[in-house]
């Protein structure tokens, strides 16, 4: 049998033909990374420029990503012309605006809020309130009524600019915030908040009082003020609701038992650790209040450090806060722990602005773990002198400390890339990527990767050397892709083309965006031969060779198609699949997924509503779960249940248990599909086999459906159930009336033929009695009722299921849920 293109069979000494190898590889040429220069970025301002004015709007989108991630503060001109461009070009420019802080693109921004919306307006306020925050409230008073997507950006912005007249804009807003929308209330509440301005933050707190002193809450939802304190307290909006009391006292406890004796002196400190295992809301806001008197810094010139007035508006929070201390103390234990939550909050951004780098416990761990071989001093002063510490220290000795660096606690992000950028710079970076890759603490890894892109040279130079080693660990070489992704160096891109196979092995997407973020548009033919449909490679090649003027064709054309258009949304159920014919792992898009629990399997050996055709080698039958596929059904299993559980499910599974029967036996979905392909192939001219898989195919909606039901139809043009399943195959195609007809025949042939010749049904009237109920089904969507046929008795049998499906949602309902998961029709 010939091989598959792009593809090679290895044929044994015995004769036994083995695994495909995979599809052909793109021969591209490049030179080692060590030719290329130094620290040196593919795409040159003068080409970024150029770029911020192409005719493609996902070129323009790329371009602006490039001009400010790499901080390039010339090209701001050309972002403030990105402002009338479409949204998902103009929000970013506007947000990098903000960022390179660009004062003199004030009049474009105005001139951009106008006739702004949504994100975008929100993304322009927000921009406004930082450069020019006098003018922003003239801006919102001059264009009039905010729309519901922008209304909390904007009003945020509003807050945390603080200007006098601004501040008097909420007050007004609060007067009349019963007359707004529960989304557009909770929205004024934050800003309310966030301003820490005594008058708004006092209103607002007696409103969230008031609320947390009712039974309960608005079904699915939050009360807004409870939703407002719970952002305001860094928790997502879950956490408003009382149900969280006990989680919320606990990240309290843990919080300012670490940083309260550092921030507020012993003895305030002693009166927080006794008032925690109380709960004593009350008690504990008191002891609080030292933090109300500290002196704040003046806010820091770097802006990836810098809190602006976020200190100073905390602290005036906090102050009203336990000015109510009284009326918060008779809620619940579990309503007052979100004002716990908050006061915790901002008593953690207060230690942040005022506590020094050698407080911090992250800097004390690394001393400790040193040996006595770096101190708290070394640790926290001067660049120069640490470097020349850590170059006279092993690996053997730094392994401790630099594991500290990614595990313990540090009160500022930027003390973790300061020290990063110091072991970058004493050769110690592989170490450094190793330490990040092994935690899952976020701010770690964005320390380290700013670290590696301010300290461009020696960051460059240990993510080529992991990403060229083939021994290294999976984990570190993704953190590895992480940073390569901010580098963007010619080194770092020769690295990803001439890797590229072993490293999309690894991790696909990650691969393909940092090959994108590089703009070496010689990487496009590899990027080019895994271009899949809906794959990361797809989105990439497209915008790469638009940018670096690639010949578009072939391969390309197709990926630059797929992305341009309207595409209809994907199947909500995303799940990995290898192909056993060609080796391509890659991700596919399905309605619904049946599982069968008694499957030996880890993944449960799922069947998929879809397609089941690999998009690399166009195999048909060949797709198998990976261990992240079941990983990923569970998930969502688990995540139904608990929705269920809670009384808040929305839609229907995606992931449900599913067997049918074969031959009187119980099997999973997937088993009964594969038997059914075996026994068809077994024997071509068996009818039973192709009716077995034509039931399936139509609850999978397998493409195979109709070449099974025509070789069914040529060998017994009189098989009724053939004619059945062509019913509901011309009802999945839309044709309703199509099917009504088809199924009236059929009705009448059971109900004239005494013993009707069957394949697979257990016997005619049961086959009879689901036709029927087909039909009412069809009489639901509008098909005018079968003539001469009498449905009463299955009016009857259809109200008695529902009747008794009724019974078992109210007992259901009692029990906290909401409904069964639908099982599949067999």
């Amino acid at each position: 049998m010939p091989s598959p293109p792009g593809m090679s069979l290895i044929i044994g000494a015995d004769g036994t033909t083995a695994r495909p190898q995979g599809l052909a590889e793109a021969e591209v040429s490049l030179p080692p990374p060590g030719t290329a220069p130094e620290a040196t970025h593919v795409l040159s301002p003068e080409v970024l420029r150029n770029l911020l004015a192409h005719e493609d709007e996902l070129v323009r989108q790329f371009a602006v990503e490039q001009v400010v991630q790499r901080e390039l503060s010339e090209l701001a001109d050309g972002l403030a012309e990105r402002l009338q461009d479409a949204a998902y070009v103009a929000v970013p420019a506007a947000r990098g605006l903000e960022e390179l802080r660009a004062h003199a693109q004030v009049d474009a921004i105005l001139a951009a809020f106008k006739e702004a919306r949504g994100e975008f307006l929100a993304a322009c306020a927000s921009t406004l309130g930082v450069l020019a925050p006098t003018k922003l409230l003239p801006a919102i008073q001059d264009r009039g009524r905010i729309d519901d997507e922008a209304f909390a950006g904007v009003l945020s912005a509003l807050a945390i600019a603080g200007e006098a007249d601004g501040i008097a804009y909420l007050d007004r807003a609060l007067t009349r915030a019963n007359v707004q929308s529960p989304e557009r209330r909770g929205a004024l509440y934050s800003a309310a908040l966030m301003s820490g301005d005594p008058r708004l933050v006092q209103r607002t707190l007696g409103q969230a009082i008031a609320e947390s002193e009712r039974e309960a809450p608005p079904e699915g939802g939050a009360y807004p003020g409870r939703a407002a304190l719970a952002s305001v307290a860094g928790a997502p909006v879950g956490f408003a609701r009382v149900e969280a009391g006990k989680e919320l006292w606990r990240i309290s406890d843990e919080t300012l038992r670490r940083e309260a004796r550092a921030l507020l002196g012993d003895k305030a400190a002693e009166a927080v650790e006794a008032a925690l295992p109380r709960r004593d809301v009350s008690a504990l806001l008191s002891a609080l209040e030292p933090a109300t008197k500290l002196e704040l810094p003046m806010p820091s010139e770097d802006r990836r450090e810098s809190l602006g007035t976020m200190p100073k508006r905390r602290q005036d929070f906090l102050r009203s806060l336990i000015g109510q201390r009284m009326a918060v103390s008779r809620l619940s234990e579990e309503a007052s722990a979100l004002f716990a939550a908050a006061a915790t909050r901002a008593v953690a951004v207060l230690g942040f602005a005022v506590l020094s780098e050698d407080e911090s416990p992250g800097v004390q761990a690394m001393a400790k773990a040193s040996d006595g071989q770096l101190s708290v001093d070394l640790l926290s002063g001067p660049e120069e002198p640490l470097v020349e510490q850590l170059k006279a220290l092993g690996e053997r000795a730094l392994r401790p400390v630099v594991a500290a660096l990614s595990r313990e606690v540090f009160r500022k992000v930027s003390t973790i890339r300061r020290l990063s950028v110091a072991l970058l710079q004493a050769g110690h970076g592989k170490l450094l990527l190793e330490a990040a890759a092994e935690t899952d603490e976020r701010q770690v890894h964005g320390a380290v990767v700013q670290a590696c892109v301010e300290a461009l040279a020696a960051g460059e130079a240990v993510v080529v050397d992991v990403l060229e080693a083939r021994d290294q660990e999976s984990g570190t070489v993704r953190f590895a892709l992480l940073v390569a992704t901010e580098l963007r160096t010619e080194r770092v891109a020769l690295t990803l083309g001439r890797r590229f196979y072993e490293l999309r092995a690894i991790d696909p997407v990650m691969t393909a965006q940092a090959i994108l973020r590089t703009g070496d548009g010689r990487l496009v033919p590899l990027l080019a031969s895994r271009s899949f449909a809906d794959e990361p490679e797809e989105t990439a090649v497209a915008v790469l060779a638009l940018a670096t003027e690639t010949e578009i064709e072939g391969r390309i054309q197709q990926a630059l198609n797929r992305v341009q258009e309207d595409a209809p949304p994907t199947a909500p159920l995303r799940v990995p699949l290898n192909c056993t014919n060609c080796g391509e792992t890659l991700a596919y898009s399905f309605h619904h997924a049946y599982v069968d629990v008694e499957a030996k399997e880890g993944a449960g050996d799922p069947a998929f509503v879809g397609p089941m055709v690999c998009k690399a080698c166009g195999a048909r039958d060949a797709l198998v779960p990976t261990q992240e596929t079941g990983q990923i059904l569970t998930m969502h299993m688990m995540q139904f249940l608990n929705e269920m559980q809670a009384g808040q499910v929305q839609q229907p599974p995606l992931v449900t248990p599913g067997q049918t029967e074969v031959l009187g036996k119980k099997i999973g979905i997937a088993a009964a599909l594969r038997k059914a392909n075996d026994d068809v192939a077994a024997s071509p001219e068996g009818i039973r086999p192709r009716l077995q898989r034509v039931r399936l195919g139509l609850l999978l909606a397998r493409d195979t459906v109709e070449e099974d039901l025509s070789a069914v139809e040529a060998l017994d043009a009189n098989s009724v159930e053939a004619k059945a399943m062509r019913a509901q195959l011309q009802q999945v195609r839309g044709d309703q009336l199509g099917a009504m007809e088809t199924l009236t025949e059929v009705v009448r042939r059971l109900l004239e033929t005494d013993e009707p010749r069957l394949y697979d049904a257990p016997d005619a009237d049961s086959l009879r009695q689901s036709l029927e109920a087909f039909m009412l089904e069809l009489i639901d969507e509008g098909v005018a009722a079968p003539q001469g046929i009498d449905l009463t008795a299955a009016e009857a049998r259809r109200r008695e299921a529902e009747r008794r499906q009724a019974e078992q949602v109210q007992q259901m309902q009692q029990a906290g849920l909401r409904g069964p998961p639908p099982k599949p029709r067999s």
